[in-house]
């Protein structure tokens, strides 16, 4: 599991009160935000998914969201690492 924690360089064993430990807990606020905004665009989506592939068809479909996962988490990779970030690259 400490791949997880690599980007924030926190440390879940770390004195409370520490910076380390300070970045794991910003870590996972982040990444619980990023998870919650995504599954909100999922909810959100699936009310006009059905039109989507009608319109383009299924590969295109699944095609254009792998592409663009793959932006936005390279992008969020990049970025400055803010909350707003989080929030913008976790929903796409």
């Amino acid at each position: 599991m400490k791949v997880l924690f690599l980007p924030i360089k926190g440390d879940p064993n770390a004195e409370k009160g520490s910076i380390d430990r300070q970045n794991y807990e910003e870590g996972l606020r982040m990444g619980s935000l990023g998870l919650f905004t995504q599954n909100i665009i999922a909810m959100f989506s699936s009310f006009y998914i059905d039109a989507l592939i009608l319109k383009f068809g299924k590969r295109n479909v699944f095609l254009l969201s792998t592409v663009s996962i793959i932006v936005s988490h390279v992008l969020c990779k990049l970025v400055n690492r803010t909350v707003f970030y989080v929030f913008v690259f976790g929903s796409s």
